[in-house]
């Protein structure tokens, strides 16, 4: 998956890693999203989390476009956990 997560200490790091893609996301990121979002909530240990993008053009493009255009012009997509 193109979504790395580490723990230094208390902190939690969330890299998008789809450099390539300047990190864009599809529906399958979004729902490792949700899944480590999860994750992170229900961590008493982690105090902080930091987002970060790999590469140097952005750190996230937003929605992958060529992954679900149909869905995202007509309205009608919906992203499951």
């Amino acid at each position: 998956m193109a979504v790395d997560y580490e723990s230094d200490g208390r902190v939690r790091i969330l890299r998008f890693n789809r450099p390539e893609k300047r990190n864009a996301l599809d529906p399958a990121h979004l729902t490792e999203l949700t899944r480590l979002e999860n994750e992170f909530n229900e961590d008493p240990e982690a105090w902080g989390l930091i987002l970060t993008g790999a590469g140097d053009k952005a750190f996230c493009a937003g929605d992958d476009l060529d992954a679900g255009v149909g869905g995202v012009t007509s309205g009608k997509i919906k992203f499951q956990p």
